[in-house]
């Protein structure tokens, strides 16, 4: 089993953030990106990254430090979200610098901004995961408008940015598949409590699991 392995990536303004190879699979490489305040150890996120374990991808979790200091928060809308898609750029260098091209990439909320900014830098090939992408008040709907690659997105129905998945431009975008989960909101949570909120948790794994197996089989009929 391969030895636990954490990067420090150097972002814009000195910040940084760090990318720790969590898993020992083989069978090609996943990367997550958080959102905000929703880290790769809460359940969504969690979840995923078993899924892709459970399907041999070795899996490398990013960690933000967004929230550490005063610099980023007294930054103004349009200048954060600059510095996010700059991140997500330097991110997606380094990590293919050190472990190569990546098969799988996850994005909740404000990693969904990380990995908008990735697009049309990604390797041939690269698969997309949007967890409640963060549509509203940013380029995202450009950046995932303009991108070719094979992707899903998850979402829930109380969710903000539902007034634009639901609109033509959204689900006009392809190839992306798209599924909204009822009664979840962006934190995916649900007003309904805890069964409702571990409900909705299953029925987005579900998909992303039937989603990664699809692919799996639809490889095995395509030309290397």
């Amino acid at each position: 089993m391969a030895t636990r392995k954490t990067l420090t990536l150097t972002l814009t303004d000195g910040r940084t953030c760090r990318a720790t190879d969590i898993s020992g699979g083989d069978g090609g490489f996943a990367i997550l990106l958080p959102g905000l305040n929703y880290s790769c150890r809460d359940p969504l996120l969690a979840g995923v990254s078993g899924a892709l374990q459970q399907r041999g991808y070795r899996v490398w979790e990013v960690a933000f430090s967004y929230n550490d200091g005063l610099s980023f928060k007294a930054l103004s809308d349009d200048a954060r979200i600059a510095a996010i898609e700059r991140d997500g750029r330097a991110i997606l260098k380094r990590v293919l610098e050190e472990v190569g091209r990546p098969l799988v990439l996850v994005g909740k909320s404000l990693g969904t901004v990380s990995l908008g900014a990735m697009v049309g830098a990604l390797p041939e090939k690269t698969r997309l995961i949007w967890l409640t992408p963060s549509l509203t008040g940013t380029r995202l709907l450009q950046r995932m408008r303009a991108c070719s690659h094979e992707g899903l997105s998850v979402i829930g129905s109380e969710d903000v940015s539902t007034t634009i998945t639901r609109g033509a431009d959204y689900r006009s975008i392809a190839p992306l598949a798209h599924v909204e989960v009822p009664g979840m909101d962006h934190g995916w949570h649900h007003e309904g409590g805890e069964m409702a909120t571990r409900k909705g948790l299953f029925t987005a794994l579900a998909v992303i699991g039937n989603w990664l197996d699809a692919l799996a089989q639809l490889d095995k009929t395509r030309p290397v």
